[in-house]
């Protein structure tokens, strides 16, 4: 199946050759749309694509330049390897923990988090998605504008399907207590329970703010191109996520 066009406002897709299908972001069966949680999952990705690639250009028309402070990465992934084994018996004691005070904690509910963990033992998201679609600075700032707005409008109350246990507000903390003094127990390095890890600068950049002076167009065929390539990785791919 090749997907044509994705209308964002209402959820439809035009397929070449269509067959029934269902998944968690694509349902194909009298017709062809994203579902609630397709479309939330192709707005969100699409502004971080745009961001990305306005954020390259730094051009001051759309961006502020600024320069904030971030742990330094080569420190923080050697202090992390180093405190490995440490770690995983912290991640038992508070699994436990959490099984024999039941009371100390509630239910929540998320948006489902497509993640997994890779060769190193590192959280990462499971989409695997690239493109290079290219445009100018105003291009960018426009679809990153566009997605922004819908994802502001966006209701995402029915898609809190994923339930995750956390402490209830009157045990919370407790718990930051309890687990700080674990981690030392455990023999945690400082740097890590306190995050106090070396911080460098970086040049970073925030993305100008839609005003009447400057508005942004509505319609872009930037957005349309990465929507419709986004919706066919979800259908190739993700069936099974």
């Amino acid at each position: 199946m090749k997907i044509k066009f994705v209308n964002i406002d209402s959820n439809r897709i035009m397929i070449d050759e269509p067959l029934e299908y269902v998944s968690k972001f694509l349902e194909v069966t009298e017709d062809a749309r994203l579902t609630q949680l397709g479309k939330y999952e192709l707005l969100s990705h699409a502004k971080t694509y745009f961001a990305r690639k306005l954020k390259s250009t730094k051009d001051e028309n759309y961006l502020s330049p600024k320069l904030k402070q971030v742990n330094d990465s080569e420190i923080e992934k050697a202090l992390m390897e180093e405190n490995a084994k440490n770690a995983e018996k912290y991640d038992l004691w508070w699994y436990n923990y959490k099984q024999e005070h039941p009371e100390e904690f509630e239910e929540a509910y998320a948006i489902p988090s497509f993640t997994e963990i890779d060769e190193e033992g590192n959280w990462k998201s499971k989409f695997d998605f690239h493109t290079d679609i290219s445009g100018t600075p105003k291009d960018y700032w426009d679809c990153y504008q566009i997605c922004n707005r819908a994802l502001k409008d966006f209701n995402t109350e029915d898609l809190k399907t994923m339930i995750k246990i956390v402490s209830k507000q009157e045990f919370k903390n407790q718990h930051k207590e309890l687990q700080i003094e674990k981690k030392l127990e455990l023999g945690f390095l400082e740097e890590l329970v306190y995050n106090t890890i070396p911080k460098i600068e970086i040049e970073s950049y925030s993305i100008a703010r839609v005003s009447k002076a400057r508005p942004f167009n509505e319609d872009n065929s930037l957005l349309d191109e990465y929507f419709v390539e986004f919706a066919q990785y979800l259908l190739d791919e993700c069936k099974d996520f």
